[in-house]
């Protein structure tokens, strides 16, 4: 018969179960934290709706209600957000946004 030490406790096999799920619990939750703080280095899926190179953001001002468009390197640039709900998109160059009738953004 085996020998049982003396100050650990005999297990019942659903406290053992209880014990693997919450630590299962805890290594999950880590790795859905991890995954949702880690920066993606795939580019934004409304990014790859555009074709390559296509980078003058093309934006309806919410003051307003004309219609901007965005160059690399302008100010308010990088703090543009494209919605293509609201009638926004993405144009190929400067010319192309002129033709479609937007005005360059004043930043």
């Amino acid at each position: 018969m085996p020998s049982r030490s003396p100050n650990k406790k005999p297990t019942i096999p659903h406290e053992e179960l209880l014990k693997n799920i919450i630590i299962f619990g805890v290594i999950v939750t880590v790795i859905l934290v991890q995954i949702e703080f880690t920066p993606s280095t795939s580019p934004p899926p409304i990014t790859m709706l555009t074709k390559p190179g296509c980078v003058v953001k093309g934006n309806i001002s919410v003051s307003t209600g004309r219609y901007l468009y965005h160059v690399p390197g302008m100010q308010n640039y990088n703090n543009t957000v494209i919605n293509f709900q609201n009638g926004e998109r993405w144009f190929c160059s400067e010319a192309e946004a002129k033709r479609a009738g937007w005005t360059k953004a004043p930043k």
